[in-house]
């Protein structure tokens, strides 16, 4: 007991030592140790079996008596930055591990001016734990980007985190990707959304809706003033969930960034989504890619680009229009006037669909960037893009990679390569080129002024 309480006294003493030892004029708290401190914990952890890395967070066996004295310290250190070393990282961890103690932490305020990434992993901290922590962080008027990562916590610890958003008025982006939320800790989050008004970016990346979830939060959505970038990637939405979200882009204005690729979107969400783009005026990036939205979502979306005039960046690759989808977006380019980022790769858009858009690049002129790898497109469809390019006169970037062009491909685009003056990147990989199709281009670099990057 007495050989406890002295190894007690000891991580107590080191955790003094940890932030006394901050220099007081730094910025931000560090990732990594200066040698001298690491020396000590080497020697201190000598033989526990538990100190695994030269770094902070990989203490196994820390007590709470140890991470309390270090909460406790953060209030009189006025910028917490690297200890010794100014080169070292501007990230740090602070990793909860198994011992239940945590579950006693008290709030503290941390008094950092610009403390800007905290990642915390632990998968035993409760409710009350995490709460704490929350009001802890936040009591910190500087806080902007704070909590970046909790993969790691418990869904009692993420829903005392949640509901202390309701009260918090300085974080401003909060990261839970990949967390697998239960409905409680979703609807905690959802209730935030209504109380909350200083989130701006929220990632909710792999976390596994519930249908009862996703509407509740939805309907947070609809009241929400300031949130302005949402991820909801990989989530598995489904049909129900997509359409709920469409109805929620109908309402929302303040929504800027939405990705809401890999979700199993079908035709029907598509046709939800582009009836909401359609009223939607605050919408300028838009993910939809990995998600089946089908030649009749593709078309439904393409009536939408002649209406919406907010939209910038479109992902749709991986949407499986075919060809019919493709010649109906063509038709939509030719009358978009604020579309400047278009992925349309791997839609299966053949060559009809190339040559569609092809034609459509000779009349639009606001689209900078486009990415049609892997569509099929062929000899005729190339030679249909090579022809344009030569009409085109913002596009800057173009990828025709994958899209079996074959020689003929080669030394037309190497053709095109003598006269237009505003592309700066083209891939042109994987296309069978062969060596007279290279040779052509490497002598066509020779005269172009404008291409930084050909591969």
């Amino acid at each position: 007991m007495q050989r406890a309480e002295k190894k007690r006294q000891k991580l107590h003493n080191t955790g003094k030592f940890i932030v006394n030892y901050m220099h007081p004029h730094s910025k931000t708290l560090s990732k990594l140790l200066n040698p001298i401190i690491d020396s000590m914990l080497l020697d201190l952890f000598q033989g526990s079996g538990s100190f695994t890395s030269r770094s902070i967070d990989s203490f196994q066996n820390i007590t709470s008596d140890s991470f309390n004295t270090i909460l406790e310290h953060f209030k009189n250190v006025n910028s917490l930055n690297s200890m010794i070393n100014p080169s070292i990282s501007k990230k740090y961890t602070i990793e909860f591990f198994n011992k239940n103690d945590y579950n006693e932490i008290k709030p503290r305020k941390l008094s950092d001016n610009v403390l800007s990434n905290l990642n915390l992993n632990h998968d035993k901290l409760c409710y009350e734990a995490g709460q704490s922590l929350a009001e802890a962080l936040f009591a910190n008027p500087n806080s902007k980007d704070l909590v970046s990562s909790l993969k790691g916590l418990c869904n009692g610890a993420l829903q005392g985190i949640a509901e202390a958003l309701n009260n918090d008025n300085t974080l401003t982006n909060l990261n839970l990707e990949n967390c697998h939320l239960s409905d409680k800790v979703v609807m905690a989050l959802a209730k935030a959304l209504y109380e909350n008004t200083t989130l701006v970016y929220l990632s909710l990346k792999s976390i596994q809706f519930g249908s009862k979830t996703v509407k509740t939060l939805v309907e947070a959505l609809c009241k929400n003033t300031t949130l302005t970038n949402l991820n909801l990637s990989s989530n598995n939405l489904g049909v129900s969930g997509g359409k709920a979200l469409a109805e929620a882009l109908c309402k929302n204005i303040t929504l800027t960034n939405l990705d809401l690729s890999g979700n199993n979107l079908d035709r029907f969400v598509g046709i939800a989504l582009a009836e909401a783009l359609c009223k939607n005026t605050s919408l300028a990036n838009l993910n939809l890619s990995s998600n089946n939205l089908g030649n009749s979502g593709g078309k439904a979306l393409a009536e939408a680009l002649c209406k919406n005039t907010t939209l910038t960046n479109l992902n749709l690759s991986s949407s499986n229009f075919g060809e019919s989808g493709g010649k109906a977006l063509a038709e939509a380019l030719c009358k978009n006037i604020t579309l400047t980022n278009l992925n349309l790769s791997s839609n299966n858009l053949g060559e009809s669909g190339g040559k569609a858009l092809a034609e459509a690049l000779c009349k639009n002129t606001t689209l900078t960037n486009l990415d049609l790898s892997s569509n099929k497109l062929g000899e005729s469809g190339g030679e249909a893009f090579a022809e344009a390019l030569c009409k085109n006169i913002t596009l800057n970037n173009l990828d025709l990679s994958s899209n079996k062009l074959g020689e003929s491909g080669g030394k037309t685009f190497a053709e095109v390569l003598c006269r237009n003056t505003t592309l700066t990147n083209l891939s042109l990989r994987f296309n069978n080129l062969g060596v007279s199709g290279e040779k052509a281009l490497v002598e066509a670099l020779c005269k172009n002024t404008t291409i930084t990057i050909l591969y």
